[in-house]
């Protein structure tokens, strides 16, 4: 209950998938996106300790267009 009210408190959603034939195609792509954002930083670096950066790679998510929503997530 703890993670709930944190969670409300935030003003976070939290969406549970319990049909194994329904995807979480929202939280796929970010993963996805969120990856490929990684290992463009492990090449670009020759390395592959992301934790100090990992805050970083966030925002450039949060702080870029995204179409679907013809906006930034940030703004």
């Amino acid at each position: 209950m703890f993670f709930m009210n944190f969670l409300t408190s935030v003003d976070v959603e939290h969406i549970i998938c319990y049909n194994e034939d329904f995807k979480c195609s929202i939280i796929e792509r970010f993963h996805r996106t969120l990856k490929s954002k990684m290992f463009k930083f492990f090449t670009a670096f020759n390395t592959r300790r992301y934790i100090d950066v990992l805050q970083e790679i966030v925002q450039s998510y949060n702080n870029s267009y995204h179409s679907s929503i013809k906006m930034a997530p940030n703004e």
